[in-house]
């Protein structure tokens, strides 16, 4: 509330200039960008954007934003560039349709049918370790980068589909990656070029579109047909009814969820994943305590209560998460006017929030650029502000498969180390840039050395 000595609403400060100067800045270097302009006009930033547009690392003002409901705030435009991609997937979608789906969407993701996934990811895992074993040499010099998301796209098919589908695989996967380089063209284009007309990048963008297509709509009428034959995600999207209608999924409402959590299910994880890797090749120290905890871990298949041990684990995944969130970013669109401190905002303007830059805030975090997995210690006392790390999102709009994904980052961290040990590789450096995600540019090389 604004007190006696404060305007009602005070001048938000930002820099001057065209939208396309600060889309061309944005594009260049994004987080560069945006550390700039926070260190030069602080945790709530105006930018020269096409309708009002704030970038926000005020961890109280984003608890504000992200426990709001859709009432005061939605996905903002980048969101709705998806659609071609996405249809009306959780990530997309919005207002009454996107609660319905989200209601029909939260069984496939319940603590107990995850649980039930972790003997698969365990398998898939290790097939991955007895193929790196097989290579030659005491140290292995891999990609991890390549390797990681290669496992974690086989994971989330089987997690889907009960399979590995063979064949069909290679064509989801190379679909997958065409519709992830038209996904980062929408993301920073200042006015993209409509998919119906047949530009080249168009034309690409929807050759993959009617692979994926293909293949879902497939699985989609096979499991319809046999629905007693399997036991997967999809499955549970199948049987899924509305509490309020009795109403299920449409073929199409299944197909943008599926191709939802296939884009956006695999190479975030694998992302965070091969910087677990890339910090453990750094800090011998921290790698020691992950190994001595696998101790605990049985011989033959693992459960997920097996994996409750494995604190300093998801310690390591956490602290990966705050340093290098592969969702740098997420947008929301004011729908009613929102008042904080001595600052309005107006109905229809986008928040932008930085996860990137609020996880490293040096007003929230000791040593805010150090790898201390020891911050997310059970037992340390809480010294960061609840919002100043939000690596799933926060409120009802958080990531659905955040729980999915620490277990599959236990599974497969614990997997690889219980017989490799990383090194660096001597001269190699990590290079990110922030598309739609967070992506290497070059890999990510580790030498791994048997144990």
């Amino acid at each position: 509330m604004p007190t006696k000595d404060q305007p009602a609403s005070a001048v938000i400060p930002g820099p001057k200039g065209s939208p396309l100067a600060w889309g061309q800045a944005m594009a260049k270097d994004a987080l560069g960008y945006m550390l700039s302009l926070q260190k030069q006009y602080g945790d709530i930033v105006k930018v020269p954007w096409l309708f009002p547009t704030f970038q926000i690392t005020d961890p109280d003002l984003v608890g504000k934003i992200l426990l709001g409901t859709e009432k005061t705030n939605q996905k903002s435009f980048v969101y709705k560039r998806l659609s071609p991609l996405l249809g009306h997937g959780l990530v997309t979608s919005n207002g009454e349709f996107w609660k319905k789906q989200r209601r029909l969407s939260n069984a496939a993701f319940h603590a107990k049918v995850l649980a039930a996934l972790v003997p698969m990811m365990q398998s898939e895992a290790d097939k991955m370790v007895q193929s790196w074993k097989l290579r030659s040499g005491e140290e292995r010099t891999i990609d991890i980068s390549a390797e990681m998301m290669k496992l974690t796209f086989q994971i989330i098919v089987r997690a889907l589909f009960s399979t590995d589908l063979s064949e069909k695989s290679k064509i989801i996967s190379d679909a997958l990656h065409e519709m992830q380089e038209y996904a980062n063209y929408l993301f920073y284009a200042l006015a993209p070029i409509p998919l119906m007309i047949p530009t080249a990048k168009n034309r690409r963008a929807k050759s993959a579109l009617r692979r994926m297509d293909a293949v879902v709509y497939d699985l989609i009428n096979e499991h319809r047909r046999q629905p007693e034959a399997y036991h997967d995600l999809l499955s549970i999207y199948l049987s899924a009814r509305d509490e309020e209608t009795g109403a299920g999924m449409s073929d199409r409402q299944l197909r943008d969820e599926v191709t939802t959590l296939m884009l956006a299910g695999h190479d975030t994880t694998a992302t965070t994943l091969s910087m677990c890797f890339e910090l453990l090749s750094r800090h011998p120290e921290a790698q020691a305590k992950v190994a001595d905890e696998l101790h605990t871990l049985p011989s033959g298949p693992w459960q997920a209560e097996d994996l409750k041990g494995l604190n300093y684990t998801a310690m390591v995944f956490a602290e990966a998460l705050r340093l290098f969130p592969a969702t740098w970013g997420i947008g929301r669109e004011l729908t009613e006017d929102l008042s904080y401190k001595n600052f309005n905002f107006p109905k229809g303007a986008t928040m932008l929030l930085s996860q990137y830059l609020t996880h490293r805030h040096p007003a929230y975090w000791e040593e805010p650029e150090a790898f201390k997995p020891e911050r997310f210690a059970p037992d340390a006392p809480r010294k960061h502000h609840p919002f100043a790390y939000f690596p799933f999102g926060g409120g009802q709009r958080s990531c659905i498969g955040s729980q999915l994904s620490r277990l599959e980052a236990q599974v497969i961290m614990a997997s690889i180390l219980k017989h490799f040990e990383v090194l660096p590789v001597a001269g190699a450096a990590v290079k990110m840039l922030p598309r739609i995600t967070l992506i290497f540019v070059g890999g990510v090389p580790l030498s791994f050395k048997a144990k």
